[in-house]
């Protein structure tokens, strides 16, 4: 069960619908689809997570049916330089690369809320696009990773049974049909 987040930023991915069967997902001007927020240490996150889309996407979370997913809060370590960080130090202002980490979460829906009743907010805008067309867009490095696992949430691999084999046992059973070991 996920209580709190273990970095001070977050991403949440929240599916709306933008007619026609599409899922689109909102997201802020930054190279990572989704919602940013900046997490209150030591607080739960799904409070936050709920604030979150009630004051930037304009409805309630609960009441309209979205959950933040519990099986799926994936931390990325984003590249080496790019957030900077401002240090004072006597008076100075000193600019180092920092690396951070960032936790991704998805939100999943009962029904999907209309894209369209979004309210605009010309200090933060939101760009709308589906995930696919997200990911095309995300730098292609190992962090983009995150956003392929959350894909395949959306997509129901979560809730089916795979199994894993060698290629050999495979093989094996292709090959030695009938045979008992």
């Amino acid at each position: 069960m996920i209580v709190n987040c273990k970095t001070d930023r977050a991403v949440v991915l929240v599916p709306m619908d933008g007619g026609n069967g599409v899922w689109m997902f909102p997201s802020d001007a930054s190279p990572w689809a989704g919602l940013h927020l900046k997490v209150a240490p030591l607080s739960p996150i799904v409070p936050q997570i709920a604030e979150m889309v009630r004051d930037r996407l304009g409805f309630d979370m609960e009441r309209a049916g979205y959950e933040v997913c519990q099986d799926f809060a994936d931390i990325v370590m984003l590249d080496h330089g790019e957030d900077r960080e401002t240090i004072g130090d006597r008076g100075e202002n000193i600019t180092v690369s920092v690396t951070p980490s960032i936790t991704l979460y998805a939100l999943q829906p009962r029904e999907l809320v209309p894209a369209s009743l979004i309210p605009g907010d010309p200090d933060r805008p939101l760009r709308l696009a589906t995930l696919p067309d997200w990911l095309g867009r995300l730098p292609r490095t190992r962090q983009r990773l995150a956003w392929l696992r959350a894909w395949q949430i959306y997509q129901g691999i979560l809730t089916q049974n795979v199994k894993a084999v060698e290629a050999a046992e495979v093989l094996k059973a292709i090959t030695q049909p009938g045979q008992q070991p």
